[in-house]
């Protein structure tokens, strides 16, 4: 086991047309705490590495793609550069996320714990929640766990809790490297959502486990809006029809995997439904997030993977 000065932890942020001030904040926050930060750009307008911090050019590299071959890709990549540094740990992070000034010690922290228990981890994530919702929205239960065929929300009973989940989002996980070397890289051909879910499968597989530490913590925007809704104990994000596209397509294809549990399946294809009817209610505009929820449910079926049709682009063009 590594001792904590032996640690090189290098933090990968994927950006796409960040906002004003979103990369910035992410990189002032994440930098004091890693030993070195590789920015990689999917396709944005030309010029953000110009807005990357002055003389930052010895810690930061920046990595333009040049076009957006979606996060997994993107991730793959900084992954890549990583290790070319010789990092012993990668902490994944999306443009719109802000870690706490002591989040990377706690994740190290609770994940040396695990190990000194014998566990076999293959990442841990912090408690996170959204900014954009009143503090009495904070979320109480922010982790998720599978039970048979039930997935639910954990809380954090105490700061010092280590918890045990079926997956974490993406951003703020922090992965050992050579546990890439036994789960695999992120899945490309999902483009964007449920990367984060199939590598968490896939490292089940493997006998590793995920755990949030509660101590650890981030501020992460969820979506392009989220509704407090206090029954659930967590916000539910708004996504675009785009996102929605990925997101009932990409559930459909793990549905077709015969590696993944039946428990999972239905555990999740009830949670979808949920989301389904949520965008019933609220989606706007309605018949355009419709209409791409049914292509991503079709494309699944179809086995159509990786990005999005272009002609869905153009359909778009003219209001279809």
């Amino acid at each position: 086991m590594l001792s904590e000065p032996a640690y090189r932890t290098y933090a990968i942020l994927v950006t796409y047309n960040p906002a004003s001030g979103e990369l910035e904040r992410a990189l002032a926050a994440v930098m004091p705490q890693v030993q070195g930060t590789v920015v990689v750009d999917n396709g944005s307008s030309p010029g953000l590495e110009h807005r990357l911090p002055p003389g930052a050019g010895q810690r930061i590299q920046f990595l333009c793609l040049g076009a957006n071959y979606g996060i997994a890709a993107a991730l793959n990549r900084g992954i890549e550069w990583a290790r070319s540094q010789g990092a012993t740990h990668v902490l994944l992070l999306d443009q719109d996320s802000e870690p706490a000034p002591d989040m990377v010690k706690r994740l190290h922290a609770g994940l040396r714990a695990l190990e000194r228990q014998g566990v076999c981890v293959a990442a841990v994530g912090p408690f996170h929640w959204d900014p954009r919702l009143a503090p009495r929205s904070a979320p109480s239960r922010p982790f998720v766990r599978r039970w048979g065929v039930m997935i639910r929300r954990m809380a954090c009973k105490g700061r010092e809790d280590l918890l045990p989940v079926s997956h974490l989002i993406t951003s703020g996980s922090l992965i050992p490297v050579p546990v890439l070397d036994q789960v695999g890289p992120m899945r490309e051909e999902l483009f964007i959502d449920y990367v984060d879910v199939d590598w968490a499968l896939r490292a089940d597989r493997v006998g590793l486990a995920l755990y949030g530490v509660c101590s650890a913590r981030m501020r992460h925007t969820i979506g392009r809006q989220a509704y407090d809704i206090p029954a659930l104990g967590y916000p539910l994000p708004m996504r675009t029809p785009e996102r929605n596209y990925y997101l009932f397509r990409n559930a459909v294809l793990l549905y077709g995997q015969p590696s993944v549990p039946l428990g999972w399946k239905v555990a999740d294809a009830s949670r979808l439904l949920l989301r389904l009817g949520f965008t019933l209610l609220f989606g706007t505009p309605r018949w355009r997030q419709l209409d791409m929820i049914f292509r991503g449910i079709t494309d699944g079926l179809r086995r159509r993977a990786g990005p999005m049709p272009p002609t869905f682009f153009a359909a778009r063009a003219r209001g279809q």
